[in-house]
């Protein structure tokens, strides 16, 4: 059992977008303080939410490294995160003024949340996020976007920007294409714009740097990108690419089963060799596809699923679900490799049956020889499957 108190303040912090504003709930137990900032109370799309909680299950003496392990402290967290969305989702129905008013304090933190740790807290604030309408010049939701959609509209089209006067003046493009492992180009106010790599440039009779210049800023794991305008070089961006650690482990496994990994991108500097490199991968593991591609493979992989009689549970993260992944092949195989003992188990029997019963004269078996021969294979089946490592 617990209490909480909390409340949003009326502006964001003059260091809430900074990396020294700390999020966090003070924390109480039985009236006494534990901990003036516990971070493990809120989510950080929730991070604006300030207050205390007073728990009379926690104990006094209790470390913050344990803390952080605590159960009950996991329970209340989630029990939390409900209640703010549920109280925000009041605001927006009845106090609609307000709440637009708390979106322009603190809507840039709900939309970070969306996209954190690979859309896993989607479902949960979707519907408190609002966007500005071009055509209706003011804030609505997801939910009343979709209502007033016309029936043969399918896509939704958004842009970015700093505020809707400078999006209002971003030109439209036409003629946008893709240009397999090179770039893309378009049509903007009559003029010819190319992003993409060197090759794409000498495609298109644009003067490009030498190689030997490019070289320059192809270090550190470094590529070049770049943006022509009417048959010149405007800009050029240095990007830096670094694999992920914590997905190396996974995606090397992949290569064990006879998996191939399939990358679907429009970066040009993205190639089946960077891929490889980056994650110490094995030759021809990798295949880069390009949007057409990628889109032809999801619509087809869009098609009604069948029935299945399992399914892989994680908790959005990409390395939760390669783990998941991969753990079905393992218990896969040692599943098989239990059936092969099984089979083998079953096969010696009956030869050393035969084997004692020519030698020895013995025409059947006692207890004691089953129950001995029964527990040694036993033995056997179980520790060997669990002996190779996942």
């Amino acid at each position: 059992t617990y209490t909480a108190l909390m409340f949003i303040p009326s502006h964001a912090p003059y260091d809430y977008y900074t990396k020294e504003y700390e999020k966090g709930l003070e924390l109480y137990s039985s009236g006494v303080m534990i901990m003036d900032k516990c971070k493990d109370l809120l989510p950080d799309h929730f991070s604006f939410v300030k207050g205390l909680v007073d728990s009379s299950d926690l104990s006094l003496n209790i470390s913050r490294e344990m803390l952080q392990h605590d159960l009950q402290l996991k329970i209340m967290a989630k029990a939390i995160e409900k209640k703010i969305k549920s109280e925000l989702e009041k605001m927006l129905e009845s106090d609609r003024e307000k709440y637009e008013k708390f979106f322009d304090a603190f809507g840039v933190q709900l939309k970070y949340g969306l996209y954190t740790d690979f859309c896993a807290h989607k479902e949960v604030l979707q519907d408190l996020v609002l966007f500005k309408s071009s055509k209706e010049q003011k804030y609505v939701s997801l939910k009343e976007y979709v209502a007033g959609m016309k029936e043969e509209q399918k896509p939704i089209y958004y842009a970015c920007g700093e505020s809707i006067g400078k999006i209002d003046m971003l030109p439209q493009v036409e003629s946008l294409a893709y240009e397999e492992r090179l770039g893309c180009s378009g049509w903007i106010y009559n003029q010819r714009v190319l992003v993409g790599n060197r090759d794409l440039l000498l495609k298109h009779n644009v003067d490009a740097p030498t190689r030997e210049e490019e070289q320059r800023f192809r270090k550190d794991g470094c590529e070049v990108i770049y943006l022509a305008v009417e048959g010149k070089i405007a800009a050029l961006f240095v990007v830096e690419y670094a694999a992920n650690e914590r997905l190396c482990g996974y995606l090397q496994d992949l290569e064990k089963y006879g998996i191939s990994i399939l990358v679907r991108t429009a970066d040009p500097n993205i190639t089946e060799g960077l891929v490889e490199q980056y994650f110490s991968l094995p030759h021809n593991l990798v295949k880069i596809i390009s949007p057409v591609a990628g889109q032809m493979f999801r619509d087809l992989t869009e098609e009604p699923p069948q029935p299945a009689d399992c399914g892989v549970l994680h908790n959005g993260r990409i390395t939760a679900f390669l783990r998941a992944f991969l753990s079905a092949f393992v218990l896969e195989e040692k599943t098989k490799l239990a059936q092969i003992l099984l089979y083998i188990g079953v096969g010696l029997s009956i030869t050393l049956l035969a084997v004692l019963s020519f030698f020895t004269a013995l025409t059947q078996a006692g207890a004691f020889e089953i129950l001995v021969f029964e527990l040694l294979w036993t033995a056997i089946s179980v520790l060997v499957p669990n002996a190779k490592k996942v």
